[in-house]
């Protein structure tokens, strides 16, 4: 009866020798301190350049928020058409969205992060805010998607 293919496999893999083995995981460490450096300094780019991008979104929403002509909003629709735009959200916009999204007047994001963030933590996820203008849809002036 042949082995089981597991049991076979253990077989083949080689032993290494113990000395080589350790010059492996100390290799493996140097890496691993390289790569958390490099994530946090990213994280600390990234939040950097949030800072100068920040009152540029403001100022989007802020413009977006201004009526137009006969006192609505000039640009009504405007996120509908971005979502329906966008490659990232073309599939996620149903037919019975349309709608709704006449309404909605801007989206934010904010990083999720675990239980306790630190300076050097890296966010676990984000969440999508969607703000609506008033509409007969629902109460609730902001959707949010974690």
């Amino acid at each position: 009866m042949p082995a089981p293919a597991a049991a076979s496999a253990e077989k083949e893999a080689p032993t290494l020798p113990e000395e080589l083995v350790s010059k492996l995981l100390a290799l493996d460490d140097d890496y691993t301190k390289i790569q958390k450096r490099l994530e946090r300094e990213i994280r600390e780019l990234e939040r950097s350049y949030d800072k100068e991008l920040t009152p540029i979104i403001e100022a989007r929403a802020q413009l977006l928020a201004e009526p137009g002509e006969g006192g609505s909003n000039h640009v009504k629709g405007f996120w509908k058409k971005v979502l329906r735009n966008s490659t990232e959200f073309e599939d996620d916009v149903e037919e019975w969205d349309l709608p709704v999204l006449e309404y909605l007047v801007d989206i934010t994001t904010d990083d999720l992060f675990p239980s306790s963030p630190a300076g050097d933590e890296a966010p676990c996820g984000f969440s999508l805010t969607f703000a609506f203008a008033e509409n007969p849809y629902f109460t609730n002036d902001k959707l949010t998607k974690k």
